[in-house]
């Protein structure tokens, strides 16, 4: 049987190995530094609804609100994929719609992983 010190000792442990968390002000310095001199890379998932206009929005829209929105909201830890993943809000192009884009910062590669935007 497990005693109460192991699992505290084993979730330290887990929070140990997690990558940095970044205030919404350094996340949001840090996303804009990546898009102007790193990688930027859209997943699959969010490239299928440019393309199929699923939530009417273009690579533009997702870029813009990078360059331009804020985050407001604390990360959100995402156990599965073992990262944090930061909301930055604002509006698309033209400055009309709101827009939000969930965004992976791996700053070991000097990347920006844009997961979904809407």
């Amino acid at each position: 049987m497990r005693r109460k010190k192991d699992a505290k000792s084993e979730s330290d442990s887990n929070e140990q190995n997690r990558p940095t968390k970044f205030s919404p002000d350094e996340a949001i310095r840090k996303i804009r530094l990546t898009l102007r001199d790193g990688d930027t890379i859209f997943s699959r998932h969010l490239l299928d609804d440019i393309r199929t206009g699923r939530h009417g929005v273009s690579h533009q829209d997702v870029l813009h609100v990078l360059r331009s929105g804020e985050i407001i909201s604390p990360p959100v830890w995402d156990e599965e994929h073992r990262n944090w993943k930061y909301e930055v809000e604002g509006t698309d192009l033209e400055d009309e719609e709101e827009l939000r884009a969930i965004t992976v910062i791996i700053e070991e590669r000097f990347t920006i992983f844009i997961v979904t935007a809407y």
